[in-house]
């Protein structure tokens, strides 16, 4: 959230550079806490798939966005694609935090 935040807030070259900097730190580290998150009370023999179709959703989100977000683009420009980004990524961070999945997964052995 916080990189696309920067993206939309400073749009200059060094405003998406450093952007892309924080965004790229914050995926190589969110990515394997998703899978970890994923696979949490699941039973051994179910991880692959587990870990498949969370993969298959981060890879739709990624693919997916950048198509529905160049809509978003034409008619308001790009700074605004990436504050959206970042309210969404806020939001879903916020969910997470909630939900508090590993909790549950203690709760239950």
């Amino acid at each position: 959230a916080v990189g696309m935040a920067i993206a939309g807030l400073a749009p200059s070259f060094i405003g998406l550079l450093i952007a892309t900097m924080v965004f790229a730190i914050g995926v190589a580290f969110t990515f394997p806490a998703i899978m970890a998150m994923a696979v949490i009370g699941v039973a051994a023999d179910e991880r692959g798939a587990v870990v498949g179709t969370a993969g298959l959703f981060v890879d739709a989100a990624f693919g997916l966005s950048p198509a529905v977000l160049g809509l978003l683009a034409q008619s308001s420009g790009y700074p605004s694609t990436f504050l959206v980004s970042a309210i969404v990524a806020a939001v879903g961070a916020a969910w997470l935090l909630i939900r508090q999945p590993g909790r549950l997964a203690v709760a239950g052995a």
